[in-house]
């Protein structure tokens, strides 16, 4: 639901382009137009939502995919002895881009790999990390375990996770970030939320 919103304040923000901004018509019944005319209003709305999914791929942060597929195969395309700094920034944006297009065990994967580069000691990708064994835990509980009290505040009794693998992993990842950075609110707030 969320993505579909997204998908639509992003192209109402990113407008029809002049050619699309065509007068409407006199009269309320669709006539097809003269074919060596301009085109009507529902083709050039045709044409404008096709430019849009074509451009989505590239420049949508919420369902873009064509990024995330050049880095995935970047990281893949690495040799064994690349330098684990690129191989870090790879896997964490990776990671970053599953999360973000709903594949969280993928984004754990690769997370958990940049955070054994990173020996622990990267605060964004141990940030992250929970953020995807929170998201997992949600799928598992608040999808396939649904219950009236599920996902409602306060949290309580069918709300309470019966699979808790992936919040208590969620809570050890952000206490960690919380060791670190005792200001870091969204670790704080998601922490507190994980815990229930």
């Amino acid at each position: 639901m969320a993505a579909c919103v997204a998908q639509l304040l992003w192209l109402a923000a990113a407008g029809p382009d002049s050619a699309a901004r065509a007068q409407p018509q006199s009269s309320p019944a669709r006539v097809r137009p003269d074919p060596a005319g301009p085109p009507d209003g529902h083709d050039l709305m045709l044409r404008w939502l096709a430019r849009a999914r074509e451009r989505s791929a590239t420049e949508n942060v919420y369902t873009g995919g064509e990024v995330h597929a050049a880095e995935r195969a970047e990281l893949e395309s690495l040799p064994p002895d690349a330098p684990a700094g690129l191989r870090l920034r790879l896997s964490l944006a990776v990671g970053r881009d599953d999360l973000r297009l709903g594949n969280n065990r993928a984004a754990a994967e690769r997370l958990l790999e940049a955070y054994e580069l990173a020996e622990g000691r990267d605060t964004e990708v141990t940030f992250q990390l929970g953020l995807a064994h929170l998201r997992l835990g949600e799928t598992q509980n608040c999808i396939r375990h649904r219950h009236p009290d599920s996902c409602v505040l306060p949290i309580r009794s069918g709300g309470i996770h019966r699979e808790q693998a992936g919040a208590r992993a969620a809570v050890r990842y952000l206490a960690e970030v919380l060791e670190r950075e005792p200001g870091h609110l969204a670790a704080r707030w998601l922490a507190n939320m994980a815990r229930w």
